[in-house]
């Protein structure tokens, strides 16, 4: 399991200071590109090699509300992978009570290429995640 530490700043946020819902996709896609960063894989370079991870399917589950200011973990555990695909469960936690799950999601990833057609996932990723 990879786990991503950040915290939540006013551009997260609504009028309210709760974090505005959509905003929990990009905190899990940006624990997803980095736990590829931890395995050796820029998205840089894989957009150069025209290698794209765009989710396919998501299934989200909002628990509690983050905060202007709160202290998070995203965990992220690869559940499995297929030649094209790969499914991932991320939960988001604050730092300051990780018992309390604030919003989880099961999300498949394709992997496509420039022209956003199917392709295999490149071996050596595949060889680093299984």
């Amino acid at each position: 399991m990879h786990i991503f530490n950040m915290r939540i700043y006013i551009e997260d946020t609504d009028a309210g200071g709760i974090v505005y819902h959509p905003n929990y996709l990009n905190f899990f896609a940006r624990a997803r590109s980095e736990w590829l960063r931890e395995l050796g894989f820029d998205l840089q370079s894989l957009q150069e090699r025209k290698v794209i991870f765009p989710i396919c399917e998501i299934e989200i589950a909002y628990r509690r509300p983050l905060r202007l200011d709160d202290s998070i973990e995203i965990h992220t555990e690869l559940l499995g992978s297929k030649k094209c695909s790969m499914i991932f469960l991320q939960k988001i936690y604050r730092k300051q009570d990780l018992q309390s799950l604030i919003c989880e999601a099961k999300i498949k990833v394709a992997c496509v290429d420039e022209n956003l057609q199917p392709q295999c996932i490149p071996q050596e990723i595949l060889s680093k995640i299984l």
